[in-house]
């Protein structure tokens, strides 16, 4: 009789410490199924910023290759405002020397002639209009080449551009041995026309450059906030991942201690 006594206290004692233990593996299960909504919702947050990631590396590009593009275009006007800037130069002194006295005043009438014959010999006879032509025609080539892309029509144009120069130096070497003094100044105003107009070009280029380099500056600063905010999501994802290893150890083994339970009941 007390043998059987004893036997029921023990069995409602398993049963009461089954009851508790099926009730913490219930708990679990739920935190389980929390846990795995959780790392559901960071999923899909993780995939949206890497769509923005992607977006913004694009924009990125864009801007680099629009910032890349406008370098080029300054290095381009840089250059073709050092060459007309040195044509200006060559100009002022060639209207310097036309305006000093002629050579006829400080050569007696036998030098001169020696010495334009000589002149004649290496550069011929050309004109005063033909050499404001050539003069012209330099600036025409020097404004093409802006637009110019194929590689072998821009050599093909520099090589057009040192021949006139070349000719425009004999030109004014021609005129400065006659004497004459070459009525520049049309030309000269349309130089520096010219020479203007590059420089608002490349102030404006100036601008844009500062502008896209702000932009650019924005941009990777947006970058390193999405890969901060992706980097954190990761992490809670890392962390979810091990309470949910936990937890499923922690059911395994209130199953184990419940299963041993009942085993030593029916002992």
């Amino acid at each position: 009789m007390e043998d059987a006594e004893a036997y029921n206290n023990l069995t409602l004692t398993s049963q009461g410490d089954d009851s508790i233990i099926q009730l913490r593996i219930e708990e679990t299960k739920k935190l389980i199924q929390k846990l795995s909504q959780e790392k559901f919702e960071i999923t899909t947050k993780m995939k949206e910023k890497t769509f923005d990631r992607n977006h913004i590396c694009n924009r990125l590009e864009r801007l680099s290759y629009h910032e890349e593009g406008i370098r080029e275009t300054m290095s381009r006007l840089r250059k073709e405002l050092d060459i007309l800037e040195m044509c200006e130069d060559k100009l002022h002194f060639a209207n310097n020397a036309y305006q000093v006295k002629p050579m006829s005043a400080s050569f007696s009438n036998q030098q001169l002639d020696n010495h334009k014959a000589h002149y004649r010999m290496l550069h011929g006879t050309d004109s005063i209009a033909k050499e404001k032509q050539l003069l012209r025609e330099t600036w025409w080539w020097h404004r093409s080449l802006r637009y110019e892309k194929d590689q072998k029509k821009a050599k093909d144009g520099l090589r057009e551009i040192k021949q006139h120069e070349w000719c425009r130096d004999r030109a004014i070497a021609n005129a400065t041995v006659k004497g004459q003094i070459w009525n520049s100044l049309g030309s000269k105003k349309a130089l520096r026309d010219q020479i203007e107009v590059l420089r608002t070009d490349l102030e404006e280029s100036r601008k844009r450059h500062l502008e896209i380099r702000a932009n650019i500056t924005s941009v990777k600063k947006e970058l390193k906030g999405v890969d901060r905010e992706f980097n954190f999501l990761k992490k809670q994802i890392v962390d979810i991942d091990r309470k949910k290893l936990e937890a499923h150890l922690l059911v395994h083994a209130q199953l184990k201690e419940i299963t041993m339970s009942v085993t030593q009941v029916e002992h």
